[in-house]
């Protein structure tokens, strides 16, 4: 049995057996990983803060044949700050959300790491809307993955316009009425918000706009995926 540790975060557990959780990180190094986490959920048990959701620290795992065991956490951080707040934990979970659905076993997943740990810090600083830290998630996100929205011309046409109004998660971005008939209105503060972000500038538009900003975001990312992360749920309750 080789043992291994890894820098990780927990995307999602699962109760196994009576006092077991199946658990799955990303770690920057491998991508998904999923442990068993044996006698977890035992009053008694050591490790149980690495079975919590969020939390982000070192995994010490025994690996036999590809299949990891956890037998040791040291604990870097559990984003105590955001886990009494309704909101930021439903937007951090949608995060989460997006991770798993994205990372892969055996992939070094860097960058995917990188904004889920830093998303999970701007949530507890504070500093910064919780709706506008999604935003900045969620086109971070896109790009990582290859679905970033066209925001500098018509997505269908191509034609450079500074006055778009539409929007199409189909055709993959800002568009002209008469190039897709069916696409969504969008504000002009909305517009701008996307484009601050694809900017990397401050953004600067009402958490109204931002909030709205995101949930076209959340609609584009759902069509560019085909299909939906569970948390969406929670946050058409917002």
């Amino acid at each position: 049995m080789i043992s291994s540790e890894t820098e990780g975060i927990v995307l999602h557990r699962a109760e196994y057996r009576e006092a077991d959780r199946m658990l799955t990180i990303i770690s920057p190094e491998t991508g998904r990983v999923d442990i068993l986490a044996r006698g977890i959920r035992k009053p008694t048990a050591k490790l149980h803060a690495a079975s919590e959701l969020f939390t982000r620290g070192i995994f010490q795992l025994a690996d036999s044949g590809g299949r990891f065991t956890l037998t040791g956490f040291q604990l870097i951080d559990a984003y105590t700050q955001m886990r009494g707040d309704y909101t930021k934990l439903s937007l951090a979970s949608y995060a989460l959300g997006l991770t798993a659905a994205a990372a892969q076993e055996n992939l070094p997943a860097h960058n995917l790491y990188e904004i889920l740990r830093l998303s999970l810090e701007e949530f507890c600083a504070g500093e910064s809307g919780a709706f506008k830290t999604s935003l900045l998630h969620a086109m971070r996100f896109a790009a990582i993955e290859g679905i970033f929205p066209t925001l500098d011309k018509c997505c269908v046409c191509g034609e450079p316009d500074e006055q778009l109004s539409r929007f199409s998660a189909q055709e993959g971005g800002l568009c002209h009425k008469s190039c897709a008939p069916y696409s969504t209105a969008v504000s002009c503060g909305i517009v701008h918000a996307l484009q601050e972000c694809a900017n990397s500038e401050p953004l600067t538009e009402e958490d109204g706009v931002i909030q709205s900003a995101f949930k076209l975001m959340r609609s584009y990312i759902r069509e560019q995926l085909g299909f939906s992360v569970k948390a969406e749920k929670a946050l058409d309750q917002l």
